[in-house]
């Protein structure tokens, strides 16, 4: 069976990793409490970074948006769509 794309905006992309990051520090702020709260941030952030770098590309031609999100792609130079 062939591999569907997932068609994620950027704008949509990071924020879901503000949220995950959000969370994750979150739990780190009640580790305190229990264990579990540790190890739940550790794996949140984690999973939250493995979705970066799958998903915050440029559509056009896949480059790493990355640290740098400008409005023009690094890679091909195409106008990324904030919106």
């Amino acid at each position: 069976m062939p591999e569907q794309k997932i068609n994620l905006k950027l704008k949509t992309v990071r924020r879901i990793m503000y949220a995950g990051y959000l969370v994750a520090a979150v739990c780190i702020c009640l580790s305190f409490l229990s264990k579990v709260f540790s190890y739940s941030a550790l794996a949140l952030a984690v999973l939250t970074f493995l979705f970066g770098l799958k998903y915050y590309r440029c559509p056009e031609c896949g480059c790493f948006v990355g640290r740098n999100a400008g409005r023009y792609c690094a890679g091909c130079g195409k106008e990324l769509d904030w919106r």
